[in-house]
């Protein structure tokens, strides 16, 4: 089962934050403590890691702002769990 990715909480008055960019490619492996994507939260920057091996579906655009716990995209476990999500247009 593909592995969520989602807006962690790292502030205690964190509320939302703002998706910079994916630091992996659409369709490229990663290992779990990669740098996954860079978020921005009250004007500090910081590279989140994934949490798992396996193949980035990006579900969400970067230049938007998330809530806290929103799923902005999944690790599928393998080519085949990847194209389900792809061709199912999982989005976030």
């Amino acid at each position: 089962m593909a592995h969520e990715v989602f807006i962690p909480k790292t502030g205690i008055y964190m509320d939302d934050c703002h998706l910079i960019d994916w630091l992996v490619d659409e369709g490229a492996p990663v290992r779990a403590g990669d740098a996954l994507f860079l978020m921005e939260t009250n004007k500090v920057e910081m590279e989140i890691e994934a949490g798992a091996d396996g193949i980035v579906h990006q579900g969400a655009p970067v230049g938007e702002d998330y809530p806290i716990g929103k799923v902005i995209g999944w690790i599928a476990e393998d080519d085949s769990e990847y194209r389900r999500l792809v061709e199912g247009g999982a989005t976030a």
